[in-house]
Formats: C-alpha cells, sequence, structure tokens
C-alpha cells in the first residue's frame, strides 16, 4: 500500500532538479506549485504577471530540458519501483498532439512509458520519446526499441522485474525478434501470422489457435468508448458502452515464421507462448471482444494464463495517463511558442499528469478505496481535511474514513458537487493542492505557536 509520502506535493516531486542555477530550480518547484493548484487552467490564470513572463523565459531556456526536469521524478520513481515487491509493469503507448495557432498547424508524437504495479498503481513515468511531425515519425520498431532500452538502462535495478506490455501497434517482426530471448513482454498480435506445424508444413496462427479449447472463463469489466477522438483510433477501435464481458481463454506455445518482407538476416523462427481471449457472446450490436497475446510468460496453468490477461488489461492505464494530460492538463490547448517550450512543459505537465492518475485511481479502484485512508493520507493531512470538509457544510468526512471516503472529500474541496458523479481530473488535482497547502500553512503557524 502508498505510503503517505506519495502524496506530496507536485513541487516537493520534483525536488532536487539540477538546472544548473539556483534561481533555475526553485522557478521550477515554483511553476510546478502554481500549475498544480489550478491544473487545467490556462497559463495566465494560474500565474500573476510577473511569474508568466518568467515562466515563458524557463521554458524556453536552453538550460532547461525534458531529460532534466524528469529527473528528481525517475529517481521518485525508482525508489517507489525499490519499494514494490513482484513484477512491475512497464507500460508503453505513443500519442499525437496538435497545436493550432493562427492558421497554423503543429504536430508531434510523445512515445510514453509508466510504471505499474500489477495490482494497477501507477508508481510514476519511466521515459518520454518525442519527434516533430507525424508523417515522418521514425519507424515503429525502432520506437518501442529504443524506449525499452532507456527504461532498461534508467530502471536497471529493477530489470529483471520489468514487463513490457503493449498494444497491436507493436506486433512487428523486428521488434519480436529483439524482445525473444532477452526482454520479458507481452504485446497484442493483430496481423495473422504464419505458424509451424509439424516439421515443415505452415497454416495461419488465427487457424492454429482456433483449435484450441477454452481452459478458463471469467467475467470483466469493460470501460466505455466514446466517439469524440480521432477518426483513426475510432476505426481500430469502435465506440462501445462499458459492460460485464464474459470471456474465455485459451493459450499454446506456437513457432512464428518469418514473413517474407523480412530481411534475410534476422532469424527464421521465433517461439513464443500466445494467449487468446474472445467474447462469444456479446450483447447485440456491440462488437465482440477478441485478444491475441504474445508473450514470453508462462502460461501452463489457469491462473498463469490469467495474469497474462490481467497485466494486458493492465494498459488502459496509459490511455488514462494520456486523458489525464491533454483533459486533465490541457496541455495542447495552452499557448506555447517554439518547440523547446513544448517539450519542457510536456513534460512538467506529465508529473502533474501522473499525480492525476493516481489520485483518481485510488479513488475509484473498488478493492484499494475502502481500506483505511491513513494508509494514502498522513494523519495531519486527515485532520486537516476532516476540518475543511466540515468548514464546506457540504461533506462531512467519517471519524475513520476510507480512502474512497477521503478521495472524495479532496474533491469537494477541489469544487467537485456530489450529484455531478464521479469526481474528474481538475477537481482531484485542485483538492489535493489545497489540501496539501493547508497542511504546510497548519505546520507554519504549529511552529510559530513553539517558537
Amino acid at each position: 500500500m502508498l505510503d503517505p509520502l506519495f502524496l506530496q506535493s507536485a513541487a516537493n516531486e520534483v525536488a532536487g532538479v539540477q538546472l544548473g542555477d539556483a534561481r533555475l530550480n526553485r522557478r521550477y518547484a515554483k511553476f510546478m506549485a502554481r500549475m498544480s493548484d489550478a491544473p487545467a487552467e490556462t497559463f495566465p490564470k494560474a500565474m500573476e504577471a510577473d511569474e508568466l513572463e518568467a515562466f515563458y523565459r524557463f521554458a524556453s531556456s536552453d538550460r532547461v530540458t525534458p531529460g532534466r526536469l524528469f529527473q528528481p521524478h525517475f529517481e521518485a520513481t525508482a525508489k517507489r519501483m525499490e519499494g514494490t515487491p513482484g513484477t512491475i509493469l512497464a507500460i508503453h503507448d505513443t500519442t499525437d498532439f496538435t497545436f493550432s495557432a493562427d492558421g497554423i498547424r503543429d504536430n508531434f508524437h510523445g512515445h510514453f512509458s509508466i510504471a505499474a504495479t500489477t495490482e494497477r498503481l501507477v508508481l510514476g513515468i519511466l521515459n518520454l520519446r518525442c519527434r516533430r511531425g507525424l508523417a515522418t515519425a521514425e519507424k515503429g520498431s525502432a520506437r518501442w526499441i529504443k524506449a525499452i532500452d532507456q527504461v532498461e538502462e534508467r530502471f536497471g535495478a529493477a530489470r529483471a522485474r520489468l514487463l513490457h506490455v503493449m498494444d497491436r501497434e507493436s506486433d512487428d517482426w523486428t521488434f519480436f525478434c529483439y524482445l525473444v530471448g532477452h526482454r520479458r513482454f507481452i504485446a497484442r498480435g493483430y496481423r495473422d501470422r504464419s505458424v509451424l506445424l509439424g516439421e515443415a508444413a505452415r497454416e495461419k496462427l488465427e487457424v492454429a489457435l482456433g483449435r484450441a479449447q477454452a481452459v478458463g472463463r471469467r467475467s470483466v469489466s469493460i470501460n466505455a468508448r466514446g466517439k469524440a477522438r480521432p477518426a483513426k483510433d475510432v476505426k481500430v477501435h469502435p465506440a462501445r458502452k462499458e459492460r460485464m464481458a464474459h470471456l474465455s481463454a485459451s493459450s499454446a506455445t506456437v513457432t512464428l515464421l518469418r514473413p517474407k518482407h523480412a530481411s534475410k538476416e534476422q532469424p527464421e523462427q521465433l517461439t513464443v507462448k500466445v494467449v487468446r481471449v474472445w467474447e462469444a457472446h456479446p450483447p447485440s450490436g456491440e462488437k465482440p471482444v477478441c485478444w491475441t497475446l504474445i508473450t514470453t510468460e508462462p502460461v501452463e496453468t489457469v491462473e498463469q494464463l490469467w495474469a497474462v490477461v490481467d497485466a494486458y488489461r493492465a494498459r488502459w492505464l496509459i490511455e488514462e495517463f494520456n486523458k489525464a494530460l491533454k483533459t486533465g492538463t490541457g496541455y495542447e490547448k495552452r499557448q506555447l511558442e517554439g518547440v523547446r517550450s513544448r517539450l519542457n512543459t510536456l513534460a512538467m505537465l506529465s508529473v502533474l499528469a501522473w499525480k492525476l492518475l493516481l489520485l483518481r485511481g485510488m479513488a475509484r479502484d473498488e478493492e484499494k478505496s475502502s481500506e483505511p485512508a491513513s494508509k494514502l493520507l498522513s494523519p495531519v493531512q486527515l485532520k486537516v481535511l476532516r476540518i475543511r470538509a466540515k468548514e464546506m457544510r457540504n461533506y462531512r468526512l467519517p471519524a475513520q474514513p476510507t480512502i474512497r471516503e477521503a478521495m472524495l472529500a479532496v474533491a469537494a474541496v477541489g469544487g467537485h458537487l456530489k450529484h455531478n458523479g464521479e469526481p474528474g481530473w481538475q477537481t482531484l488535482g485542485a483538492g489535493l493542492e489545497k489540501l496539501l497547502t493547508l497542511t504546510q500553512g497548519w505546520y507554519l503557524a504549529k511552529a510559530d505557536l513553539e517558537m
């Protein structure tokens, strides 16, 4: 479970940054605090006039780089990983960013890697690679390989425990050649590859998997997907309603054969484990769930099979991270000029997005949300939260609150109203920063009284 220090302010999360100038270091912490107070607000609204000018100079400074801005967060993430036993999921995904100003559109993509436990607690950001211009993006296999190499180099102490999880975009022969025998991974396949049948015959993977009998069945909750997404995303992943899906699963060990277009210098065969998951009877009008998961993980038992499925299902965390970044912090709506300013601001807001994702996940996770809030907030934070919630009259915190009750109180401090449903990114983020500010004030007042 979480150490209360997990919920230090975003400014403390980046403490220890080294930008080569003490003034820049102090400004970074100050700017993070300002943005945390109102994560979705524009910079002019979140900052004072003199701060705003200083922020733009900071973001465009050649002494400020995404790598330097991320470094203290990477170090904090490494410590959280050290304190987490067992497998750590390294979840990878690419998202597109579009800026529009004066009728000119500027595009680039960011390839993020985040760390999570198998219980879906997001530990932090592992890596970010950016490339400008969507049409000239580097070849898919190179992007995935470089990202994983950078993660394993940066977090080498946890290398043996890292399990890389990726969506269908990673289904690439060159990438699989790099992974098999060297990295633990789960990748969703979408190509109907050729597999070896007997000593010489070939058949298609889909045919081979179709013969495997279901060895496990389970009902799982499927998240809703809306239509308000890029057309290419909707085409691959159509809109759907939230529902319980009744899934069947089977597994097999197969030998994939090298595609005809692949380099003859690459291996002719790769032996991998494959898990097939399907929904035999979807609701009327809904596209059935159907996943082919290619992995190095053991799948000999039913428990091992479902462990692979559950690890892949945790991939949705990075989709939620992208939402937190785009919706929770309003990154694409920021008025920023120049590539340097946009990338530096992306690094800053990414740390904020992680914090928002962590909070909302704790508030909505049924298993964790029923645990005592004392596992998430310190005694002083709970005391301050109880007083503030009582002052607001619309929320009374119980004497022994659960995590969910505490998070709803935090959201209320941020402006959330009960009748508006589940709290969103902005209210949780704003409420947390207000709580941390009030707690800091409590400590200062206590120190004054003791003098």
